[in-house]
C-alpha cells in the first residue's frame, strides 16, 4: 500500500505495475497477476498515529486482528462475522474496542483465559 510517491512494481513473471498514493497491490506466487485496487489509507496507517480505525470492517476481519495482535482466540456465531464495524479509536485498547463492539450491537463480550466469546444477548 503507498502512501505518497510513486512505485513500479516489476517481476520475472509479472507485467510491469505502478501503484499511485491510496493503492494496494497484492500479489500471489502462483497466480502471476498483480491485483491493484484503491484503499482508505488510514486503514493500513493508523498505527503510525496510534490509533485503531475500521471501516465498514467485518466482525470476522476485526476477530482476526485481536488474534494476531493479542494472540487471544476469539470466537463468534456465524451468523454475527459478516456484521461490519465503523469506529476510530485514539489509542490501542483492546478493552475500549470491545466495550464499543458491545455497544454498538446487541451482543455480549465474554472473556476466558485468553478467550474472547462475542455471543448474541
Amino acid at each position: 500500500m503507498l502512501t505518497q510517491g510513486k512505485i513500479k512494481l516489476t517481476s520475472p513473471n509479472v507485467q510491469e505495475t505502478y501503484l499511485k498514493p491510496g493503492e494496494f497491490a497484492e500479489v500471489n506466487a502462483s497466480i502471476p497477476i498483480v491485483k491493484k485496487k484503491k484503499v482508505n489509507i488510514d486503514l493500513y496507517t493508523s498505527w503510525i498515529q496510534q490509533k485503531i480505525y475500521f471501516d465498514k470492517t467485518p466482525l470476522s476481519d476485526i476477530a482476526q486482528w485481536i488474534e494476531d495482535r493479542y494472540a487471544k482466540k476469539v470466537i463468534i456465531p456465524d451468523k454475527l462475522k459478516d456484521i461490519t464495524f465503523s469506529a476510530t479509536f485514539p489509542e490501542e485498547n483492546l478493552n475500549l474496542l470491545l466495550t464499543a463492539i458491545e455497544g454498538a450491537y446487541y451482543v455480549k463480550v465474554v472473556q476466558n483465559d485468553g478467550v474472547i466469546h462475542i455471543i448474541e444477548r
